[in-house]
């Protein structure tokens, strides 16, 4: 298993295609990647901790071949991909939008570990799309019941889980009042009145380095439930014993 050759576009034109940066949502986007420019040349050692994790992932899928579980390894391969678009928005000071991935990292190891401890929730969450398939996947992936099988395989692990998951609703991944105020900008103008705006792109500050360490913290959490999922797999390559060492400190 692993990534598909399309996900990898090496091809992309260079240097930009013509009219690239003539409208507004392509300027943003340059915005975008000057800010992971920069956090990268500005933060080393926080981009270090990115890409050891990263590598984490990466050794995970290379080369793997007939996983014990199909669905929990694309689960697997779904949180790397949320976790690599977690980086991409933390490291634009896409505050808010990085809770929405961090939410759904955890998500997928959540769900591969509840699969695991009855694999007929798997058939319940393929039926979605089925007559009557919708809620009986709701009900069965409530976030309680995905939190509890968590907390079944690793108390403290579960306690690490929750408190990632609900300050992931609050800040983002729900437009909570966290994720609007904290985000927000008021100013006074001329005359008494007031601006208020709602930032799109953090500079470095709280709400940026918050999202940075929130990614890497979910990351941790998640890998470490799927080194439940797939202990073999997790100590035949020693990503278990590296995963110890990436969660100090967090």
């Amino acid at each position: 298993m692993g990534e598909s050759p399309e996900s990898k576009p090496h091809n992309a034109p260079r240097p930009a295609p013509p009219n690239w940066g003539r409208d507004a949502l392509t300027q943003w986007l340059d915005q975008v990647r000057g800010n992971q420019w920069a956090t990268f040349a500005r933060l080393p050692d926080t981009w270090a901790r990115f890409s050891a994790i990263d590598g984490l992932f990466e050794r995970m899928i290379t080369d793997w071949r007939d996983p014990p579980d199909i669905l929990a390894a694309h689960l697997f391969l779904r949180c790397y991909s949320a976790y690599r678009t977690a980086v991409a928005h933390a490291s634009a000071g896409m505050a808010v939008e990085t809770h929405l991935m961090c939410r759904a990292l955890l998500e997928c190891a959540g769900y591969a570990i509840h699969i695991m401890g009855d694999p007929e929730r798997g058939v319940t969450l393929l039926n979605r799309s089925e007559p009557d398939g919708e809620q009986r996947a709701r009900d069965e992936f409530a976030a309680g019941r995905v939190r509890r099988s968590v907390a079944t395989a690793n108390a403290g692990m579960g306690e690490r889980y929750k408190t990632l998951y609900g300050e992931a609703i609050n800040f983002g991944a729900h437009p909570n009042e966290g994720a609007i105020t904290g985000s927000m900008d008021i100013t006074d103008g001329e005359n008494g009145d007031r601006l208020m705006k709602q930032i799109m792109l953090h500079e470095p500050g709280p709400m940026f380095d918050f999202g940075l360490r929130r990614v890497m913290q979910s990351a941790v959490v998640a890998l470490e439930i799927f080194s439940h999922v797939f202990p073999d797999r997790f100590a035949l390559l020693g990503v278990d014993a590296d995963l110890i060492h990436q969660q100090s400190g967090l």
